[in-house]
């Protein structure tokens, strides 16, 4: 039998465990990755009760496929409403496409994009592309928001995503319901700013509902190969004609802005504005720090 099985359509969940490192050392090694592998065989088990098959486990992350994006939906919805202990929480993504299944793998661009958007997700966030919730049924669709149109590295076209957040965190009361019927009527601002960034002898530019990432995995667009640098560690964007960095790391993420003091960000978000540096994890003002210059540029 071929190592290759036939393609087949999906939803993927792709869930990814937050806190960890902070509790490594809060706890140890020992009852941290216990509590870790426990959280990870939580998930395991509300994927089966729904339908889900499990791909595999990657470090803190759990990759599994559905058959009906309804059973995708509950478990992330179950598993985003787990109450964790010592400021453990995941980030998400969903999306449903077409994969190819191997003996113990899925490959496609629907696996790149959902691990897109998990990575994109803040803690205590699912995000779910557009293709996904059309799937959903109008009942289900109504429980959730609408984020924003994001252009992924690779599209041609921005993609709508949605977002699902826990409903014991203080952000669940602000949500507010949005029609569908309305949505194409909102009247977006003409953008008037674009972000550039410039790291290691390459430029890019971040235009309106665009994202740049930044990390060491290689499938960032700015990579940063150094052990201090998180596999994910932030997003640079324009939202709404705001230029935005969001801090997704474990260590943190510096920001200098003109003749300001440096603002350190771990697991926020800071508007940038005019020029200045970006650092992962140190100091701009560090030896050996990776700097990464920006300018916001006005259009008009």
């Amino acid at each position: 039998m071929s190592m290759w099985d036939e393609k087949r359509e999906v939803s993927i969940l792709l869930a990814d465990v937050t806190g960890s490192t902070s509790l490594y050392d809060k706890t140890g090694n020992s009852e941290a990755l216990a509590q870790i592998q426990a959280f990870l065989g939580q998930i395991r088990r509300i994927v089966s009760s729904k339908g889900g098959n499990f791909i595999h486990s990657k470090g803190d992350d759990v990759l599994c496929t559905f058959k009906e994006p309804s059973g995708a939906v509950s478990a992330a919805r179950e598993i985003l409403n787990k109450n964790l202990r010592n400021n453990l929480s995941i980030h998400a993504g969903l999306h449903h496409g077409e994969i190819i299944r191997t003996d113990d793998d899925i490959y496609g661009d629907c696996v790149n994009v959902c691990a897109r958007l998990a990575s994109l997700a803040n803690p205590g966030e699912v995000l779910l592309s557009q293709i996904f919730v059309d799937q959903l049924s109008k009942a289900e669709q109504g429980r959730l928001r609408v984020l924003d149109d994001i252009k992924f590295k690779g599209k041609d076209e921005p993609i709508r995503v949605y977002t699902m957040l826990a409903e014991t965190t203080s952000q669940h009361t602000e949500i507010g319901t949005i029609s569908f019927a309305d949505m194409g009527q909102a009247q977006e601002p003409e953008p008037q700013i674009c972000v550039e960034l410039r790291y290691g002898g390459q430029t890019i530019l971040s235009s309106e509902s665009a994202s740049i990432t930044i990390g060491r995995s290689e499938d960032n667009d700015l990579v940063i190969e150094q052990p201090w640098v998180s596999r994910q560690h932030a997003t640079v964007s324009v939202m709404r004609n705001k230029a935005q960095l969001v801090d997704r790391s474990s260590g943190g993420t510096y920001i200098a802005m003109g003749s300001n003091p440096e603002l350190p960000a771990l697991r926020e978000t800071v508007l940038l504005v005019g020029t200045g540096a970006i650092s992962p994890t140190l100091s701009t003002s560090a030896e050996n720090a990776e700097i990464i210059h920006f300018t916001v540029i006005s259009k008009t």
